[in-house]
Parts: structure tokens; C-alpha cells; sequence
């Protein structure tokens, strides 16, 4: 059940029209079938496709399935009935006044309803009837007085959570908009606002209440109040049907004033727009005292080449861009955020924008911190981080992962941060909690500005580790023995469109079968069990990747076969530029481990726990999801993992640790944040660290794995034998005073 449903209006507002709902399935499949009549209508079908190429601004990829048009469709036409509802009595008399929005026109209401492509329907013979039908039941319902953004509920349940994520969707509740509105409009009969990532409206609606209740204490009346509210706030989205919500929500937000005596001035313009807040298209001109909202949050991993290509340009003219190891982790808040600083804020404005908690911290976000945002030529906009509201993992429930607000104003000249943030913690009883519910139940506290997970003093061994390949798609280079040769593996995990692909097979060279080591092969002191590989390297020493034609001409025609399939599948299916060789040994991860060093030390780059382990496999070649480092002592092996495998560790590098929904994740190298020393022979508290560490490996190794068994429980086990037998406090105990001096 969507979050929003436990609020008693929206929570109304769903049961009727969302989902499970009848009205929503008799007029879903009502739509559907106006569509196969019309599906060869050419008015029709270039809606359609204008839709799509809205679509495709907002998300980069094409999304646009006939089953999400329908749905869009069915919002459009409810979000529409409500708006009008709120005002038209009686309701419009056929289905095309409604959707044109020419009920509200003749009441001296623009922009709250307007045509657009949605209002393809009415070219069916049935349409009019559908549409009027769905306003009958939305205009029953009596839900024009609210306090809430009614239709971000609706949307919610109706565009699946996963799908929403995929594309940065995370809507604000209204408890933290209200709370944000109320923090920047301190004089809000004098401040424009201005919320270029609309979506459905929420951060409007809390705006206009605000001006609305601070013109009529000013004893301004109605009217006055109403045109006020109208002239400075405006919406900016380039979704299609996020804004057509805004527009409602607008005009539901200005109903207690409208609907007073002499509350309705002559003409009422609701200033909600379509178009490209990144690039300036759909908004007025004007600047803005306040720019508030939440942008989408989207990692480049997770756009599509055409958005990774026009982000990357985006963020480098922005001097944002930087770091090429993080690039996957690069996120699209912080170019939307530079943006709007650029394009809307005024020199003596504020701006207030709901980011991913990553933003305080992590190393993508680096030059974003700094606080400069480079424009054309010598253009230069500054900002000074004001202050920042910190919502980590714990405060559930909230958004899929750790939040924070930022606030910032104008500067001359980059500024340090602020000395201190503003944590909440606590548990809500929904997400869409009332101001007082929040209240009551977040704590809120001064912490330290957290420390910035770039920082590089700390430990040298931060250089001595590496990351390993990136073996995938995993069926392209993991493999399974089958009957006279190997087939590329397949599993549960497998990912579009990798796993409905047929994996390769080849009678393949048992040299270029490697063992390979993952992060889930990975246990504390314990290497698990390796899977296998293709590796196209020949020559162990150099570390040359073959191709398949370099495979035929040196003489290994089951390598070349192999490698022919999986070229061919990569040309086809694979993301971005780069050819496969390439991919495997990008940034040379995968070369770089060449010649295999008979030992080495391995941690796993994910997880919540730490999982260390001293790896004797001469020929195993490690996957992207662990980190190494080659070392010529034992002992060094043993110091190492000791301190890898520590809780110690794990508690103080967690402040530059990545933060998921259940709290700090990923390791990467944050732990060489600390001040761990090199190993030095001679050193006492270094040789007894290494000593533990060898106990604790003989005990791991000691420890009964039944095969097949998920490694998390194999972690488990080996955490809770080393435990038991006393020898994790001996080692935390070393850890802690090798820290501390």
C-alpha cells in the first residue's frame, strides 16, 4: 500500500479512483479501447507521440508504453475533473468544455485547465462519455477542501515505486514542503517563488497557503490576497502530467480564499508551465527571491546514453565534472541544482532544494560543495551553503534513501560550509505525516558539518588498494562447465536484457579459464568459493586483452569463438561506446591485476559489514565488487585483514560511508580515511595486530560451511566464531589503539 494512502483524504481520493479500484479498471479499459479505435487516427496518433517526446526530455530513455499512456490519460482526465469540480457547478455538459478547461475560463480562471495531448480521447465517438463519466465520480467524492497535495497520492499509486525510483522520482511529503516553505519565506508578501521540478505541485501549494495567510493577517482582502499568491509563484516541470497536477493542486491551494465573499478577483492566472528547467525552455524570465523543490535525483548509471551524453556536457560547463572513477555515482540533483541557481535565483534570493544525504558527503558531489557554478566564457555564480536539514537512514518512513535539504544564497566568492547541520531523528507514523505528527515525533539536534568522504589525509595503503574488473554482464564472462566446453552463467541476478539472452558457448582454451573472485566469495579471514571465467589474456606477465580476430590469428579458435558471440551480443545490447575489451578493462582494472601476485589482501567494496580476506590464488583474478592489494609479507597480510575485518574500522569510517534506506553502506576506501600506518616488522602493536589476524583466520577456516549456503549466513557464522572465541576483542582492542596513537 502506497505511503500516501493512510492520509484520510488522499488515502479516500485512492480507494475510489486509484488501482484497485472499479472506476479506475471500467475506465482504464474504457481508454484502452478507445485507443484501438483510434490507434490509426493521425490527430491521434501525433498526440500520442508528442507525449512520448515529452517523456523522453524527462527521463532521457523512451518510457512511453501504451499501458502508461493509458494511465497518463486516466490522471489527466481526473486531475482535470477535480480542478474543476472545485469551482464549475454545475459541471460541464460534455467531455471536450471540461478537458479544454473553458468551464474554469468563463469563471476568470486561466492555466488551471488547459487542452494538450491527453485530450486525444474525445476523438473517439465513446470519449466524451468516458471522460464525463470519470468526472461524475471524481465531482462525488468532496474533495476540493484539503490541507495536502491531494494528487501526488493518486500518482504515486498509480506509476509503480520501482519504476518512479528508476527515474529520480522521490516526491516531498507535505509535513518537510511546509516545513521548507515556512524556513525561506520569511517575508512573504514580498518574495517570489519559483519551483522549476514541480512535479504534482506540492511545494506550490504550501507556498501560495503561506502568502495567502500572511496577506490576509496583513488585512489584505481576498482578492488581493488571491492575485498576490497567483503573481509570485510559478511552476516549472517537463513532465507532461506532473503538470497538469500542479496546475490543480494550484488551484486547490487558492480555494479557501476564491471561494469567499468577493475572494474571486476578475482574472486569476495559475503560472504552471511545461518545459526544460535544466535548459531555461517553458519558464518566464524573471528571477525569484525564493527557488525551492526537489529535483530528480538520478545517478549517470542510471540514464540513458543520449541523457549520459547531454548530462556529462551539462556538468562540465557547469565545472562539475571531475573524478572519473565516481562517474557512475555522478546524479543529476546536482546539475539541476547549479541550474536554478544560474537561471532563476535572484542576487539576494535563497534556495532551498531536498537532495540526496550523498550531497553532504560523497566524492560526486566534490566540486558541487565548492559552491561555484561556471556559465559561458569567464561566468562565474557562487553560493554559500546557509545550512543544511540531514534525514539519514534511521527517519523512515521518508524517501527510498538518506535525505538532506540544503540551503544556499548568493556569494561573491566560494564560502566554507557552516559549521554545523541540522539532523531529525525519529520514526513517523507515515510518510505523509501532518505538521504536528512530525513534530512530535522527529527529534532534531546540531551535529557537526559531516566530514567530506574525498578528503585525502588519512592512510597511504589508500593508494596501495585498487578496485577490481568489471566482469559484466555476467554471462559474458562467467561461465559453467557444460559437456565438452563452457556456457556463460546465468542467474537470479541477471539484469535487462541480459537475462532473456541467450548465453554464450565454446570449447574454450582451459588457459583462458580463470578462476574469479566476487564480493559474495568473499567471508572475514575466509576466502569462499570462486566461480570461473573467461579472461581473453594470454600473456599473464603483460596483461595484452585478446580480441576475437587476435585470438584466431595466435592460434586459440575456441577463445576466438567465444569471444565472436560475445562481441556480437555487446554490439547489440550493450550501453554506451566503449567496445567489450574495453569495458573489461576499464580504467585498466582488469590488466592492472597482471601478473597475478601469489598474494594478496581483498575487502568487499559493499555490504554493512566489513568482509576481509588474504587471497593465495595465483591465477584468480578479482571482480569489480572487492578491492585489492598486493602484498610480499604474511605478516602484512595478516595486519591488514585484522584491520579490514574490524567493527572499529567499520564505526569511524562510517561518517564517509554512502547511506542506503537501512543506514551506512559501501565501503570503497573510506577506511583509508583513518590513520592506519604501514605495517612495519618491528612495530609491537603491529605484530600483535597481524598475530590476531592469523588466529583468526585459522578459526574461519575452522568453521563449518555447508556448500551452496547464502554467503551472508557464511559471514555470519565466521563473525560469530571469531567472536566467540574471544579473538575479535583481542583484535578491536589493537585496532583501537593503533587509531588512537
Amino acid at each position: 500500500m502506497s505511503p500516501a494512502r493512510h492520509h484520510p483524504v488522499v488515502g479516500k481520493l485512492c480507494r475510489e479512483l486509484g488501482r484497485d479500484s472499479r472506476a479506475y479498471r471500467q475506465a482504464v479499459t474504457g481508454i484502452a479501447a478507445a485507443w484501438r479505435r483510434l490507434e490509426n487516427d493521425p490527430d491521434a496518433v501525433s498526440r500520442r507521440d508528442l507525449w512520448a517526446r515529452h517523456l523522453h526530455m524527462a527521463y532521457g530513455c523512451d518510457v512511453g508504453t501504451s499501458d502508461l499512456f493509458f494511465r497518463h490519460t486516466y490522471l489527466a482526465i481526473v486531475a482535470k475533473s477535480l480542478a474543476t469540480a472545485a469551482l464549475v457547478d454545475p459541471m460541464p455538459a460534455d467531455g471536450a468544455t471540461l478537458l479544454s478547461g473553458q468551464g474554469l475560463r468563463d469563471l476568470g480562471i486561466v492555466g488551471a485547465v488547459d487542452g494538450d495531448c491527453f485530450d486525444w480521447v474525445l476523438r473517439d465517438a465513446a470519449g466524451g462519455g468516458l471522460v464525463l463519466a470519470i468526472a461524475e465520480r471524481v465531482g462525488g467524492l468532496g474533495l476540493a477542501a484539503t490541507e495536502t497535495d491531494l494528487l501526488k497520492g493518486l500518482y504515486e499509486d498509480l506509476i509503480d515505486p520501482a519504476h518512479r525510483h528508476d527515474l529520480g522520482e522521490h516526491y516531498t511529503p507535505d509535513w518537510l514542503a511546509q516545513r521548507i516553505c515556512a524556513a525561506v519565506l520569511d517575508n512573504p508578501l514580498h518574495q517570489r517563488v519559483m519551483d522549476p521540478a514541480c512535479g504534482s505541485g506540492t511545494f506550490l501549494f504550501h507556498a501560495l497557503r503561506r502568502i495567502l495567510a500572511a496577506a490576509v493577517t496583513a488585512g489584505r482582502t481576498p482578492a488581493e490576497a488571491v492575485m498576490l499568491a497567483c503573481r509570485n509563484v510559478s511552476g516549472l516541470d517537463v513532465h507532461p502530467v506532473a503538470v497538469i497536477f500542479a496546475r490543480a493542486t494550484c488551484l486547490l491551494a487558492l480555494l479557501p480564499e476564491l471561494t469567499r465573499a468577493a475572494g474571486r478577483p476578475p482574472a486569476v492566472r495559475i503560472a504552471v508551465q511545461l518545459g526544460d528547467a535544466l535548459h531555461g525552455t517553458g519558464a518566464d524570465p524573471p528571477r525569484f527571491e525564493v527557488v525551492i523543490g526537489n529535483p530528480p535525483w538520478l545517478p549517470y548509471r542510471a540514464m540513458s546514453p543520449v541523457m549520459q551524453a547531454r548530462f556529462r556536457q551539462d556538468m562540465q560547463t557547469l565545472g562539475l565534472w571531475g573524478g572519473l572513477s565516481s562517474v557512475p555515482a555522478y546524479d543529476l540533483s546536482a546539475g539541476f541544482f547549479a541550474r536554478s541557481v544560474q537561471l532563476y535565483l535572484e542576487p539576494a534570493g535563497t534556495i532551498a532544494f531536498v537532495m540526496p544525504y550523498a550531497a553532504l558527503t560523497r566524492k560526486p558531489f566534490a566540486r558541487f560543495r565548492q559552491g561555484t557554478f561556471k556559465g559561458r566564457g569567464a561566468d562565474r555564480r557562487h553560493v554559500r551553503f546557509t545550512a543544511a536539514w540531514a534525514f539519514p537512514a534511521g527517519v523512515q518512513p521518508l524517501f527510498p534513501v538518506p535525505a538532506c535539504v540544503l540551503f544556499a544564497v548568493p556569494a561573491t566568492a566560494p564560502q566554507p560550509p557552516p559549521q554545523s547541520i541540522t539532523c531529525f531523528a525519529g520514526t513517523l507514523p507515515r510518510r505523509d505525516a501532518d505538521p504536528d505528527e512530525a513534530t512530535r515525533c522527529l527529534r532534531v539536534f546540531e551535529e557537526p558539518w559531516p566530514a567530506d568522504a574525498c578528503d585525502r589525509s588519512g592512510s597511504a595503503y589508500r593508494k596501495t588498494f585498487r578496485q577490481g574488473a568489471i566482469l559484466i554482464p555476467r554471462r559474458l564472462v562467467l561461465v559453467e562447465p557444460v559437456a565438452a566446453g563452457v556456457r556463460g552463467r546465468t542467474g537470479a541476478r541477471d539484469k535487462q536484457p541480459w537475462k532473456h539472452l541467450e548465453p554464450p558457448w565454446a570449447v574454450v582454451e582451459a588457459g583462458f579459464v580463470y578462476p574469479v573472485v566476487l564480493g559474495e566469495t568473499i567471508a572475514p579471514f575466509r576466502p569462499l568459493y570462486p566461480v570461473q571465467g573467461v579472461i581473453p589474456i594470454e600473456d599473464r606477465a603483460a596483461g595484452d586483452l585478446l580480441s576475437s580476430d587476435m585470438a584466431a590469428r595466435r592460434g586459440f579458435p575456441g577463445l576466438s569463438r567465444w569471444l565472436a558471440q560475445v562481441e556480437a551480443l555487446w554490439q547489440c545490447h550493450g550501453k554506451g561506446t566503449r567496445s567489450f575489451l574495453a569495458q573489461l578493462d576499464f580504467f585498466g582494472q582488469l590488466s592492472g591485476q597482471f601478473p597475478l601476485a601469489p598474494l594478496r589482501v581483498v575487502y568487499s567494496k559493499a555490504g554493512t559489514l566489513p568482509a576481509a580476506a588474504i587471497l593465495r590464488n595465483p591465477r584468480a583474478v578479482i571482480d569489480h565488487k572487492l578491492y585489492w592489494a598486493a602484498v610480499t609479507d604474511e605478516a602484512e597480510a595478516y595486519y591488514l585483514a585484522a584491520i579490514l575485518n574490524s567493527e572499529t574500522i567499520r564505526v569511524r569510517a562510517e561518517q564517509w560511508q554512502s547511506q542506503g534506506q537501512w543506514g551506512a553502506r559501501d565501503f570503497d576506501k573510506v577506511a583509508f580515511n583513518l590513520p592506519i600506518p604501514r605495517f612495519e616488522p618491528g612495530t609491537p602493536l603491529h605484530t600483535a595486530l597481524a598475530e590476531a589476524g592469523r588466529e583468526a583466520e585459522t578459526l574461519a577456516a575452522s568453521v563449518p560451511l555447508p556448500p551452496g549456503e547464502p554467503f551472508t549466513r557464511s559471514r555470519s557464522h565466521i563473525r560469530a566464531a571469531c567472536t566467540a572465541a574471544g579473538v575479535m576483542g583481542r583484535l578491536e582492542e589493537r585496532v583501537k589503539r593503533l587509531l588512537d596513537g
